[in-house]
C-alpha cells in the first residue's frame, strides 16, 4: 500500500468502527472474513514499525478489534462455520497473537483488558 503507515492503520480503525458486522463477517475467497483480514494488516503493521505514534494507534485499534470481536460473540453475529469462530477459541490463532501483543507491548496487560 503507497499510503503512510498512520494513514493506514486510521483506515482500518475506521473500517471496524463504522463497517456493519455483516459485512464484516462476509468471507472472500481464501475463506477469511473482512474482519480477520483487518485484523491481521493492524498486526502487520504493528509488527513491522518502531515508530511510537503507531504503536499508539496501533494499540488502541487492536482494542478496538477486540471490542467489536465481543460485540459481535454477544449478539451471536459469529456462526460457528465462521473461520473467525475457530480462531477464537483458546488455541486459535488469533486468540494467540491477541495475548502476545498484550503482554508483549503494552505495559499494563490487566489495564488494557479491564477496559475493552
Amino acid at each position: 500500500c503507497s499510503l503512510p503507515e498512520l494513514s493506514q492503520v486510521c483506515l482500518i480503525q475506521g473500517l471496524i468502527s463504522k463497517v456493519p458486522h455483516s459485512v464484516l463477517l462476509s468471507c472472500g475467497q481464501s475463506n477469511c472474513t473482512v474482519h480477520e483480514v483487518l485484523f491481521l494488516l493492524a498486526c502487520e503493521i504493528f509488527d513491522h514499525s518502531s515508530r511510537a505514534a503507531i504503536q499508539y494507534v496501533g494499540s488502541r485499534v487492536l482494542c478496538l478489534w477486540t471490542k467489536v470481536t465481543r460485540d459481535m460473540c454477544y449478539k451471536g453475529d459469529i456462526m460457528e462455520k465462521s473461520s473467525l469462530s475457530n480462531n477464537l477459541n483458546s488455541t486459535g490463532a488469533t486468540t494467540r497473537k491477541l495475548l502476545f501483543y498484550i503482554w508483549s507491548y503494552w505495559e499494563h496487560p490487566i489495564e488494557v483488558l479491564c477496559n475493552s
